[in-house]
């Protein structure tokens, strides 16, 4: 079977999709109303993906190993370095009420 050169792989797609901050954050708020904390964290790994691991790892100040270590499927990055990898791509958290609350 021969390969398309031309084809992009899914990942480098995503990539290119994710690299738009505005897409990103689409994407990143997508996750996190699953309320699952695998998902948000492989939308996380994901993005990071984009901006470049190393990239993210020079934010964070910590070696490239560390920060592919903390978005593995048994990662925990912590709500420091969570904020630090969302800076770093050029994003920011926010939060929102679910519903208004009844008076």
């Amino acid at each position: 079977m021969n390969k398309n050169p031309h084809a992009a792989s899914y990942e480098d797609f995503l990539d290119d999709v994710l690299r738009d901050p505005k897409l990103a954050a689409g994407y990143l708020n997508e996750a996190i109303n699953e309320n699952d904390p695998i998902l948000v964290l492989m939308a996380l790994r994901n993005v990071a993906r984009a901006h470049g691991i190393k990239s993210i790892a020079k934010a964070l100040h910590t070696q490239r190993e560390n920060v592919s270590r903390m978005l593995s499927a048994r990662g925990n990055p912590g709500l420091a370095n969570f904020l630090k990898i969302l800076s770093a791509a050029g994003l920011v958290l926010q939060v929102k009420a679910k519903r208004a609350l009844a008076a």
